[in-house]
């Protein structure tokens, strides 16, 4: 899992993290510092990191997947250099199966725009057609759980007019990248474990 952030003025913070078993948590294995976030930048550190740990006998690193923040813009960008570094050799050949979804931000996501948007006595019942949402098995499931629940925000008065085009704003960036994701949402890409 990797992040952005700006810790610093005109400098970003990418850091790196890997989930270990032996602790049962997210251990930070890398942290870059960069005043540029541009594709040569975020490839050398990718390159630097993959050295590193040559150096420190482990010859070719196999993570299970790559996971972004991702309210991030660059994320097409990034995913072509780990394309590039940890895939085939091409930026552009998709990894199958190594593009995941942090749970955490969709966690937030959904909890931030229950709060601000829901009427307050139906947040539970909105709660809990997003996660039928997110764990979907199927393309199927997944756009049939989206009409639903954009039905339900009209029928049921569940919030006010004025949010209706936020809370349909919110969805659409969701139900874009589980097309991104692959088939199954629930374990293969909506969450992290």
């Amino acid at each position: 899992m990797f992040d952005h952030v700006n810790c610093v003025a005109g400098w970003t913070t990418m850091a790196c993290h890997v989930y270990d078993l032996l602790y049962c948590k997210g251990l930070t294995i890398a942290v870059c510092d960069m005043q540029f976030e541009d594709t040569e930048t975020q490839q050398l550190m990718w390159t630097k990191l993959n050295q590193t740990m040559l150096k420190h006998m482990f010859p070719k690193s196999n993570f299970q997947g790559f996971m972004a923040d991702n309210a991030q813009a660059n994320w097409n960008e990034e995913k072509r250099i780990i394309f590039g570094v940890y895939g085939l050799g091409d930026p552009f050949i998709k990894m199958v199966d190594k593009e995941h979804i942090c749970l955490f931000h969709w966690t937030q996501s959904l909890n931030k725009h229950i709060k601000q948007l829901i009427r307050l006595k139906l947040q539970d019942e909105h709660k809990v057609l997003c996660h039928e949402y997110k764990n979907a098995t199927s393309f199927g499931d997944v756009d049939n759980h989206c009409v639903l629940i954009r039905f339900w925000w009209l029928s049921f008065g569940v919030a006010f007019e004025a949010s209706v085009h936020k809370l349909s704003n919110w969805l659409n960036f969701w139900h874009f990248r589980v097309k991104q994701w692959g088939v199954y949402v629930s374990t293969s890409s909506m969450n992290f474990l």
